[in-house]
């Protein structure tokens, strides 16, 4: 079957299992979002404040759910706001796939707007990375790129689409091929039993683990080797949780920012294994110094790892699995009471100036989200406290920027998890100066109602820089204060975010005692408005009459109402859109014949008017679902005075075109008015509902406040005359004076409303003006 390049993208996709996305569209991107329009059935889209937390986001989601991020930015500044996030990643080792728009191939090279080399730009930040030319070749480069971005040592790739590659058309045959295949090395069995048998001779081993160890899921594994030997664990930052803190052998945190009885630990040894990790230089320091009497073992399924940043050492590399459980079989059991002992000598209890210290104010936090909690983190001394002192039982536990150490990372990484552990509880440190580097994220925590508890340790500086400048700059404080120059309470609460500001651990307590109760969001409706979408049984076409129609953001609100109304009726919407102009007698049956329901919505002017009438005029005489919105309920009252009421020349006085009968005519307090701005806003006004009629059916209220504005409208010198021959007055002001609705009783649907009900839905809570609508257009056949 032929598709578009975008429609080849979100069905490779769909192959490798992937349903969550991250993105922000663009330009150069439309073509895909078009496409994805008809595939939210199917796919999770999160839109970002910015590109940079769009890829953090996607970094988080695949860290903790063990699955391929995949992200999407437009061309130019989109794709250039993705670069550190994807060097993040990169460092951190993390799954993602970036698809980025790009010019048309023709435009490309020649500084055209919105253009940039993104894939020579990232060429050293990714695993791989592709410019796709040729639509021929789309289908498997996605495969591909989701492949080389799981196996082996995980990371990013970038995929950059040219806009008419995903526009053009390519035969496209699915694929059965596995999620992705893992081509796992093994390392050589003999070197295996050496290293075993270093460790059964050793008397002061210790483990290093690091972030391979989780990505390669061998937690387990590497508990069972530290209690079968009783190897005390010191992990880096990549390596929280593989084995639980509280572990009697777990020694925390090692290097420049670990505890002193870690580094003491791995100073004293004799014998170094380390388990997927990259020996940073926050870790080792002096390469000649660290761990200088110990023999080093170095397991990782990177060659490029061994003998980096140190030497001599055992390598062995390949598939972590296949290592540890085979040097299992020859670790033989052991206890080491004396070498324990002497590293508990090393853990002084740290001085208490205060009972409000970083550490008491984590471990208060701590004894509240112990359970079931994913930590996020930005960088600086905040993400040093919450290594040395948050309990952390699992290695998909913590999200941190490790070796970028990207300031601002921390709140689109919280979102990230969130969104794809949506069970789990999710905790943000952070501090004043990260917060400040990507706060507008709040938008994207409110937009999707996301359970997120952010902790924010203000010292009122950059904490780590400052600290390097008492260490090593004389005290001189250059450009590192944060002072209060924000009012955060009103800024928060402006987001409708709870804020606590606590000054004592008693009142950080009483804040978590509220907050624990907190209801987590409710996503029962959502989850239920899933699975309508998801099995909708029917498909129904819409028929637009306007003048807009190309450009369809012009009605953009009236058709997510009809989507969210097909989520709840459970049938897919489709919009057949119809230029009002085109509408005439002999037209109009081949334009509308196909429309399971009609809808005019609002506009001005003269231009496709009579279009409209003619279009209206169709829909009641056929009787087909008809729908009209502010200038749309004027055009039905025209055409039902025109041609029921007999009123040939019935007309709008907005239109000034020299009709007989003003059945729609300017109020009269808005006579000689001249400046029209303030006419034109849209106010909520209430208005009284007729309790026998679709209106009532729909709300199943007395009285509905609705957004509209006031200044042509129902005249009511032919009320009557209307009323006599048919047209029902549903809904008016709550004097009876203004005519906000009317309705044909005899059709099965035929609503008219001055104001504007598209304002008002939510894909969660359709509008139940249009409910009914949809509902009535299922009913129609064609």
């Amino acid at each position: 079957m032929k598709l578009s390049g975008s429609k080849i993208i979100l069905e490779c996709l769909k192959e490798k299992k992937v349903d969550t996305l991250f993105g922000y569209p663009g330009g150069a991107v439309i073509p895909f979002y078009d496409a994805l329009y008809d595939e939210l059935d199917y796919f999770t889209h999160i839109r970002t404040a910015h590109e940079q937390h769009m890829i953090h986001a996607a970094d988080a989601y695949a860290r903790t759910t063990g699955r391929v991020g995949v992200a999407i930015a437009t061309s130019g500044p989109g794709a250039t706001n993705t670069i550190t996030g994807i060097a993040t990643a990169y460092m951190d080792s993390v799954p993602l796939v970036v698809i980025t728009g790009q010019v048309p191939n023709m435009l490309i090279g020649k500084d055209s707007f919105q253009e940039v080399d993104i894939t020579g730009i990232t060429l050293s930040i990714t695993k791989h990375n592709y410019l796709v030319r040729d639509v021929k070749n789309l289908a498997n480069v996605v495969r591909e790129a989701i492949e080389v971005a799981m196996s082996g040592r995980p990371g990013p790739v970038l995929i950059d689409v040219p806009k008419d590659v995903f526009l053009a058309e390519h035969d496209f045959e699915p694929s059965n091929s596995p999620v992705y295949r893992d081509k796992l090395e093994y390392a050589d069995l003999s070197l295996i039993k050496q290293a075993a048998e270093l460790i059964n001779h050793s008397k002061k081993p210790v483990i290093y683990a690091g972030g391979g160890v989780r990505i390669s899921k061998n937690d387990s594994l590497l508990i069972e080797l530290a209690e079968k030997a009783q190897i005390p664990t010191a992990n880096s930052f990549m390596g929280f949780g593989t084995l639980p803190r509280d572990h009697e052998l777990s020694l925390g945190l090692v290097g420049m920012h670990g505890q002193v009885y870690t580094n003491m630990a791995v100073s004293n040894c004799d014998l170094l294994i380390a388990i997927g990790a990259r020996f940073s230089d926050r870790v080792i320091g002096k390469p000649d110094e660290f761990a200088s009497g110990a023999k080093i073992i170095h397991i990782d399924i990177d060659q490029t790892e061994i003998d980096k940043n140190t030497y001599d050492c055992l390598p062995l590399i390949g598939d972590m699995e296949h290592i540890l459980s085979n040097m299992l079989t020859d670790v033989k059991p052991a206890t080491r009471p004396d070498w324990i002992e002497e590293i508990n000598a090393y853990r002084e209890p740290e001085p208490e100036k205060s009972t409000f210290t970083p550490k008491n104010i984590l471990e208060k936090a701590n004894s509240y989200f112990s359970e079931n909690t994913i930590v996020a983190t930005d960088v600086g001394q905040h993400q040093m406290w919450t290594g040395q002192y948050w309990k952390f039982k699992k290695s998909t536990e913590f999200c941190t920027s490790g070796g970028l150490g990207t300031m601002g990372y921390g709140l689109g990484a919280a979102i990230g998890a969130q969104v794809g552990n949506p069970e789990k509880k999710v905790v943000l440190i952070t501090g004043d100066g990260s917060f400040r580097m990507n706060n507008n994220e709040l938008i994207t925590v409110k937009r999707y109602g996301l359970p997120i508890k952010i902790f924010q340790l203000n010292n009122h500086s950059l904490g780590m820089v400052r600290q390097w400048q008492r260490m090593f700059s004389r005290a001189r404080y250059s450009e590192t204060e944060t002072f209060d120059d924000v009012n955060m309470k009103m800024f928060i609460e402006s987001y409708g975010i709870k804020y606590y500001r606590c000054h004592s651990i008693e009142e950080l307590e009483n804040a978590l005692e509220e907050i624990k109760d907190l209801n987590e969001a409710d996503l029962a409706a959502w989850e239920e408005m899933l699975v309508r979408i998801r099995d909708r049984k029917s498909t129904i076409e819409i028929g637009i009459v306007g003048k807009y129609i190309r450009l369809h953001d012009a009605y953009l609100s009236v058709v997510e109402s009809l989507q969210h109304a097909g989520f709840q009726v459970g049938t897919k919407v489709r919009i057949k859109w119809i230029e009002s102009e085109d509408v005439t007698d002999e037209t109009v049956s081949r334009l509308l014949g196909s429309c399971n329901g009609i809808l005019i919505p609002g506009g001005f002017g003269t231009r496709g008017i009579e279009g409209k009438i003619t279009a209206c005029r169709y829909a009641r005489e056929r009787n087909v679902p008809y729908l009209a919105i502010c200038l749309g309920m004027q055009i039905a009252v025209i055409e039902f005075a025109r041609n029921v009421c007999g009123l040939p020349g019935a007309d709008s006085g907005e239109f000034d075109r020299g009709g007989t009968d003003m059945v729609i005519d300017l109020m009269p307090d808005q006579i000689g008015t001249t400046q029209k701005g303030v006419t034109m806003r849209l106010g909520s006004y209430p208005c009284k509902v007729d309790s026998v009629s679709l209106l009532y059916k729909s709300y199943q209220q007395n009285e509905i406040n609705e957004r509209h504005r006031h200044r042509y409208e129902f005249n009511n010198d032919y009320r009557d005359q209307m009323e006599e021959f048919g047209l029902s007055i549903t809904g008016t002001s709550p004097d009876g004076h203004i005519v906000e609705v009317v309705e044909i009783s005899k059709n099965d649907f035929f609503v008219g409303v001055q104001f504007h009900p598209e304002f008002k839905s939510r894909p969660n809570r359709a509008h139940p003006l249009f409910v009914e609508f949809v509902t009535a257009s299922v009913n129609h056949i064609v």
